[in-house]
């Protein structure tokens, strides 16, 4: 039996997933604004500075959408939906750019290890979290309308016997 996430269960992870983030973002940016930091090309200056800047934006906001999550869930949570799509995005930006720079620099492959798995398991997690912001938003959706129609058809209280 596969275990269900709940828009509680979803709040606590946007919330711990996006601190998690934001403090990985600022550490990595710690380490990126080093004096001796320099890269062979282009690239590797994207590959470092897209997924810092990217995450510095994107940790907050998952901490923004997890405190607003109940809120956002009856309305269809639109803005949840396209910022996890946005998210899902920057991971695949990333896994472009670690392939690119794992092709143009051999002798810098250690350093480069494991580059492609956090983009892999980043993206496959966005994936995951849409569906269920979907599925929970759409059973939200359909308490809501069903609440509303519950609530037309209730006979006033003055006429009730």
């Amino acid at each position: 039996m596969a275990m269900k996430a709940t828009a509680g269960s979803l709040r606590a992870y946007l919330v711990v997933a996006g601190a998690i983030i934001t403090l990985k973002a600022a550490h990595d940016l710690g380490e990126a604004i080093e004096p001796g930091a320099a890269w062979p090309s282009v690239i590797w200056a994207l590959a470092v500075w897209i997924p810092i800047v990217g995450s510095l934006v994107i940790g907050p906001a998952f901490v923004i959408a997890g405190c607003r999550l109940e809120r956002a869930l009856p309305a269809g949570a639109s803005w949840i939906k396209r910022l996890i799509a946005i998210a899902g995005v920057m991971r695949l930006v990333e896994l472009v750019l670690a392939f690119a720079t794992r092709e143009l620099s051999a002798p810098l492959e250690r350093e480069m290890q494991g580059t492609t798995l956090g983009p892999l398991l980043g993206l496959g997690i966005a994936a995951y979290l849409y569906r269920k912001v979907v599925r929970l938003s759409a059973e939200a959706v359909r308490r809501r309308h069903a609440l509303a129609r519950k609530s037309r058809s209730a006979p006033p209280p003055s006429q009730a016997t």
